[in-house]
Order: C-alpha cells, then structure tokens, then sequence
C-alpha cells in the first residue's frame, strides 16, 4: 500500500514514528508505482488513513478527528479531479459525493459540479472567455 499525504493530527503523527507506520511515499522516478498507478495508489491511501483515524480516534480530540475526516475528505476530492481531468467523470464525480458525504466543503461541490463537464470542453470555454492566452 502506498500513502502519499502526510498526517496533519499530533496524535497520529506520534503514534506513527513510534510504531513505524508508512503514511508517506515520494515519486521517485516516472516508473514509480505512485506516477503510473496514481488511482490504485491514492485509494491505498485512503485505506491506510480510515485505519489509522480507526484505530486512534479513541484517544484523538474532537478537532483532531474533524482534521482527521477532513484529510480523508481532501485525498478523495484530490482522486476525483485526477480522474476527471482524464475524464473518468462519473468515477470523478463518485470520488467528490464520497468526500462530500465526509466533509461538506464549497470548493468540492463546485468541482463535483465541474465534473459533469468535460475537462476539455471546459478548457476551450475558458480560452474562449479570456481570450487566447499569449
């Protein structure tokens, strides 16, 4: 499994140099699992993240299981706009509902919105409105 966000929460950032948890991996190379299987690899992330927030959200604050929930609601958010940029829209738009559903944010509707456009047609709209860039 790979994660590829670092933990904003105290607690879990503790508790994971203590017990020598993975919660970071860097892009090594174009060849590297995280640049050619960037979906698999973000999903194992968000796996990695539910079962560390599971397993210490007994000892964790209030704010820091909302921390917690929104990291786990960025990373979805963050699979969705990379599969709508290839557009996988209704993959894309699965991925922001579910970091919705975590973590009602504005930015991330207005992409769950976005994500019933094509990136491309989306692209051509907006050089058409501010003109064509020199």
């Amino acid at each position: 499994m790979c994660a590829i966000h670092d933990v904003p929460v105290n607690t879990l950032t503790n508790w994971a140099s203590q017990y020598g948890a993975v919660l970071t991996l860097m892009r090594v190379h174009p060849a590297s699992l995280t640049a050619t299987q960037t979906d698999r690899c973000a999903l194992d992330a968000i796996q990695v993240r539910r079962a560390h927030v599971a397993v210490m959200r007994p000892r964790m604050t209030t704010s820091e299981q909302h921390a917690a929930t929104r990291a786990i609601a960025g990373m979805l958010a963050d699979l969705g706009y990379g599969r709508w940029i290839r557009g996988e829209r209704a993959s894309a738009r699965a991925a922001l509902m579910e970091s919705l559903r975590l973590h009602r944010d504005g930015r991330i509707m207005v992409m769950y919105l976005k994500a019933w456009i094509p990136f491309s047609l989306l692209l051509r709209i907006r050089t058409l409105l501010m003109g064509n860039p020199a």
